[in-house]
């Protein structure tokens, strides 16, 4: 469509559902381009992994001693290490899960920017629309030449039908669009998730040599950990005994029990017959004194 001169077209117009929809592209289109590099390089993470763990174990090896029934231990991790750094290179050689979805997010970018190219063609339908508004405005508010007038109406009528007419297009594949990223997002994390369980049980599996040593360590050290709980009880227990004793025999050196020890319970009853005494003594009648 030939662009008209913008000598009428002060004033911009937009389509706020266009508009709306063209910022959600833009918000998916963000999402993924930080989510891409990241799923590129997924695979990268485990093989630092591999290696850091090969280097650490073909360093320990360098220097040994086969008497030492320890060495095993350091035979083991090394061949767990070999045998991780070959699972991982099987993984990431014939793992097409992230790639596969690379390939799909590629497809949908640009299904994405062909929606931005038919954006921008709407400007066009817009500017017409614009110009014959803003010169219709003008016309009416001079009204001189109603020919004029009735002749630019019609061609005003013509650009807005044009410009809704390709909005409603427009609209509709932006929403078809957008409602794609839904399945995309959820295959990525599926894939995601999925290929790090892959590395994962590949660290798992390769690690069986060195397992038993690992919980023949944990063992010793729970044996430990009882044993010096055990000899802190008894310790605790001998402690406890020795005081008691000496409480004993501090209290056979006194016939009486110290008020200080006696139980709040003993001291009250104490007191009670006490009481019960002196109130005896005070109902007793002189006579009944000689007669007895």
């Amino acid at each position: 469509m030939e662009r008209l001169s913008p000598v009428f077209a002060t004033s911009k117009s937009s389509n706020m559902e266009v508009e709306h929809w063209m910022t959600s592209l833009k918000e998916v289109e963000k999402v993924l381009d930080s989510v891409e590099p990241k799923l590129t390089s997924s695979g990268t993470k485990w093989r630092v992994v591999a290696q850091h763990i090969k280097d650490i174990c073909s360093d320990l090896n360098q220097i040994f001693n086969k008497e030492d029934p320890r060495y095993e231990v350091v035979q083991a991790g090394a061949s767990a290490a070999h045998d991780f750094d070959v699972r991982y290179l099987d993984i990431h050689k014939h793992g097409r899960e992230i790639a596969r979805l690379l390939e799909k997010i590629q497809k949908y970018r640009q299904e994405i920017e062909e929606i931005k190219k038919e954006y921008k063609e709407t400007d066009k339908y817009r500017e017409r629309y614009d110009h014959y508004k803003v010169k219709l405005d003008n016309l009416e508010k001079k009204n001189k030449d109603q020919e004029r007038i009735e002749r630019n109406q019609q061609k005003f009528k013509d650009a807005e039908a044009a410009y809704s007419s390709v909005c409603a297009d427009l609209i509709q594949k932006m929403e078809t669009v957008w409602k794609k990223h839904v399945s995309i997002f959820a295959e990525a994390a599926s894939a995601v998730w999925s290929t790090q369980l892959q590395y994962a049980k590949a660290l798992e599996a390769a690690a069986n040599p060195i397992v038993p040593y690992l919980q023949q360590e944990e063992q010793e050290e729970e044996e430990e950990e009882e044993a010096a709980s055990g000899t802190q009880g008894r310790v605790a227990e001998k402690a406890y005994h020795t005081n008691e004793e000496k409480v004993e025999n501090s209290f056979q050196k006194n016939s009486a029990i110290p008020p200080s020890f006696r139980t709040a319970s003993e001291q009250l009853t104490e007191q009670s017959k006490n009481i019960n005494n002196a109130k005896n003594t005070s109902e007793t009648s002189p006579a009944e004194d000689i007669e007895a």
